[in-house]
């Protein structure tokens, strides 16, 4: 209407279009090209993105008078861009349908998708059917590496777990590096190179269906457990089809987040205190943290998966669960925190690292606590993390690697009056519900040997077997380089 020219109108859209939707990656080059520059005069501070907002405003109000006073046919320009767009929307809707006409990737018969057949063993000899917990802490290090590399001294902690009846694996390891590959094979106590089909190595879906659809649940089910779950955030180990899906309130989706980071939105909502993913990350952590044991008072039996994406960067507690996020002006943009020259340094690495640990321990060991205190009857609970730590993690190079720290990992089970023989000292987490399944129902399945499976970030499922290089003498010697950045730092995953 208000240039009475189709081909005016399109122009003007297309301008605004590209500039609402480019907003966020505007703001990073801008940033970056100032960052550059500031090597040959003064040091760079990043500019608001408002700001950058504001100097947009005045250019597209300028093109919008050109193209709105301008005398001449734009019906040329307009075709150029109708044909530009036309190619734009294709590329992805191509590749979408395509992926969609593939057969997907799946895991193999009998140990995946397929229903499990109801157990013909009777039960446990006592009848119990106690709920079972199974809680993983992201990226916890296990014990020795905890102290050695970030000077943090959990043994106490550990001591009061076998006090209370927990076996404590001291020299446990997980079989994965990476957290949806480890979770997904100890919910269906099997190495994945058994699971799935080795044809379709650059399919990850699969691995999302054994998180949701696993052994560990088809196999309760039947007796009559229902599966709680907690949302983490993070969409590939989230069990939306849980019997009961448990999270603080409301959020958006990933997709809907990172719409709106791409637009002048995110910094307008910033600016109106809405919440931010590292407030929707504390959020979570702390609802977990207080939910869980209330799952005690549901009737029947439960079994329960809570992944804390804690201490699993970025660093959101302090030593005492004050918000030390690492907050940001606009969503994606370059920090205010980025002006400390120590920020995602090594130091500033093992110092937040440490923090958050110590926070997490003592909200773990209290919860733990008010679990016990409120299960009618004796629980099972299942502590463990899925992976180590990252000081000395280069994501797609193993031989720079530090795999005691990587792979070393926290277990501790709590088994009510009893130690199956198949807990050992150094169990691989691929046999955490292989000895528990076997012991309090009697299913026959015997433990499995021990392997420790390294894949790179860019290939999730090429894996090389590192166990005999991890359990060697010359690792223990081994001197290693920190990795040139941590990308994990402001992003949950």
């Amino acid at each position: 209407l208000a240039t009475r020219s189709a081909a005016r109108a399109g122009l003007a859209t297309s301008l605004l279009v590209a500039l609402f939707f480019g907003f966020g990656q505007i703001c990073r080059v801008v940033d970056q090209v100032c960052e550059y520059l500031s090597g040959f005069w003064v040091e760079h501070q990043t500019i608001p993105p408002l700001g950058v907002l504001a100097l947009l405003t005045i250019a597209a109000w300028a093109a919008l008078r050109v193209v709105f006073r301008r005398p001449g046919d734009f019906r040329r320009a307009t075709a150029y861009l109708n044909v530009s767009a036309a190619i734009l929307v294709a590329l992805p809707s191509l590749g979408a349908a395509s992926a969609r006409m593939r057969q997907p990737a799946s895991p193999l018969p009998g140990l995946a998708t397929s229903k499990v057949p109801a157990p013909t063993s009777a039960g446990p000899v006592t009848g119990r059917r106690p709920d079972i917990y199974f809680i993983v802490l992201d990226g916890y290090a296990r014990s020795d590496v905890m102290k050695d590399l970030f000077g943090f001294d959990n043994g106490p902690f550990l001591g009061r777990l076998e006090r209370k009846g927990f076996f404590v694996a001291r020299r446990s390891t997980s079989n994965y590096c990476q957290t949806r590959l480890s979770i997904a094979s100890t919910l269906n106590a099997d190495y994945l190179d058994r699971l799935l089909d080795p044809s379709a190595r650059a399919d990850l879906l699969p691995i999302s269906t054994l998180i949701h659809d696993n052994r560990v649940v088809r196999l309760l089910r039947p007796r009559g457990y229902r599966f709680v779950s907690f949302a983490t955030g993070f969409e590939p180990t989230d069990c939306f089809d849980a019997d009961l899906f448990l999270q603080p309130g409301p959020a958006p989706t990933e997709f809907d987040r990172l719409l709106v980071e791409m637009t002048p939105l995110g910094p307008i909502f910033a600016e109106v205190k809405m919440q931010d993913r590292y407030s929707a990350g504390r959020d979570r952590t702390l609802f977990l943290l207080d939910a869980l044991p209330k799952v005690a008072s549901m009737p029947g039996p439960t079994f329960t998966y809570a992944h804390v994406v804690c201490p699993h960067p970025p660093f959101l507690f302090g030593e005492h669960g004050e918000d030390v996020s690492p907050r940001e002006i606009f969503p994606h943009a370059f920090n205010p925190r980025l002006a400390d020259r120590k920020f995602g340094t090594p130091d500033y690495f093992r110092e937040a690292y440490r923090k958050q640990s110590i926070f997490l321990t003592d909200a773990v060991e209290a919860m733990i606590g008010r679990l016990l205190a409120a299960s009618p009857e004796p629980p099972i609970i299942i502590l463990q993390s899925d992976h180590g730590s990252w000081l000395r993690y280069h994501p797609d190079d193993a031989d720079a690697t530090d795999l005691r720290e990587r792979f070393g990992i926290l277990n501790a089970i709590y088994l009510p009056g009893r130690k199956p023989d198949t807990l050992d000292d150094r169990m691989t987490s691929v046999n955490t519900f292989r000895a528990v399944l076997s012991d309090a129902f009697g299913e026959d399945l015997p433990p499995l040997p021990g392997r420790n499976l390294f894949s790179p970030f860019k290939d999730p499922l090429d894996f090389t077997d590192v166990t005999e290089r991890l359990h060697s003498d010359a690792e223990k010697r081994r001197q290693f380089t920190y990795p040139g950045k941590y990308p994990s730092l402001l992003q949950q995953f």
